[in-house]
C-alpha cells in the first residue's frame, strides 16, 4: 500500500515537472516570437517618429535587425519625392539605444540624394521644411556610397557620391564634408547647416560653374 502511494506521488511529481518544462518552453517561444515580430515594429515606429520630429517629410523605413546597441535598417526614404533614400542604414549607440539613448554613428550606404538648385541656391523644401521639435539624436552621419541628383531646371544631373560625413557640433549645427565626382574629377562638398534656423552655407567648389558649362549639352 505504501509502495503504491509512493509510486503515485512520484508519477505526480514527474508530471508536475513536465508541465513546468512545457510551460517554460511555451514562454520561451512566446518571448522569441515577440522579439522577432513585435520589437521590429516598435523600432520602426520609433525611427519614423524621430525622423518626423526632425522635420523630414514622408518617412518610410524597414527594420532589418535589432540589437541593444545597434540597429540595422533598410529601404529608407524621405521627402515628397523620395529626396533622400538609402538601401541600408546602420545605427550604433550605447546599451540604452533602444530606450532612446545616445546614437553615436549613423552609416548610410547606396544613397540617392535629390536636390533642387534654383537661382544659385539649394532648395530643401521637398525633403525638410518644418522646424524640428526634438534634438538631433546623432553625433556623426557617415556616407559610404551613393548618388547626388541635381535638378537645376533641366534634365537632372547625377553625380557619384563617393564618401563623406556630417558631424553634429551641437545645438543643431551640422558640418558637412562630402566628396562627389564629376567626369572622374573629385568634387568636394563642404559647409554647414543649422536644422533649427534653416540657415547654412555649402561650398561646392565650382559645381554651379560646371552645371552652367554642361547645360548646352543636354
Amino acid at each position: 500500500m505504501i509502495a503504491g502511494v509512493t509510486g503515485a506521488r512520484a508519477i505526480t511529481t514527474v508530471r508536475s515537472k513536465r508541465s513546468i518544462l512545457i510551460l517554460l518552453a511555451a514562454l520561451i517561444v512566446l518571448v522569441a516570437l515577440g522579439h522577432a515580430l513585435l520589437l521590429p515594429l516598435i523600432v520602426q515606429r520609433v525611427a519614423i517618429s524621430r525622423l518626423r520630429d526632425l522635420g523630414f517629410h514622408n518617412v518610410r523605413v524597414d527594420v532589418d535587425s535589432v540589437r541593444p546597441w545597434r540597429l540595422g535598417l533598410r529601404n529608407l526614404a524621405m521627402g515628397h519625392h523620395d529626396n533622400l533614400c538609402a538601401a541600408t542604414v546602420a545605427v550604433a549607440g550605447d546599451q540604452t539605444l533602444l530606450l532612446g539613448g545616445t546614437i553615436d554613428t549613423v552609416e548610410l550606404a547606396d544613397v540617392l540624394f535629390k536636390v533642387r538648385l534654383r537661382d544659385g541656391r539649394f532648395d530643401w523644401s521637398d525633403l525638410w521644411q518644418e522646424t524640428p521639435t526634438t534634438k538631433v539624436p546623432f553625433e556623426r552621419l557617415v556616407v559610404h556610397s551613393g548618388t547626388i541628383e541635381v535638378d537645376y531646371g533641366g534634365p537632372p544631373m547625377q553625380l557619384p557620391l563617393l564618401r563623406g560625413h556630417v558631424l553634429h557640433e551641437g545645438n543643431g549645427r551640422m558640418v558637412i564634408d562630402l566628396e562627389a565626382q564629376l567626369m572622374n574629377m573629385p568634387l568636394p562638398i563642404k559647409g554647414w547647416f543649422d536644422v533649427y534656423t534653416g540657415k547654412g552655407k555649402i561650398e561646392t567648389t565650382g559645381l554651379l560653374d560646371l552645371i552652367q558649362w554642361f547645360k548646352p549639352s543636354f
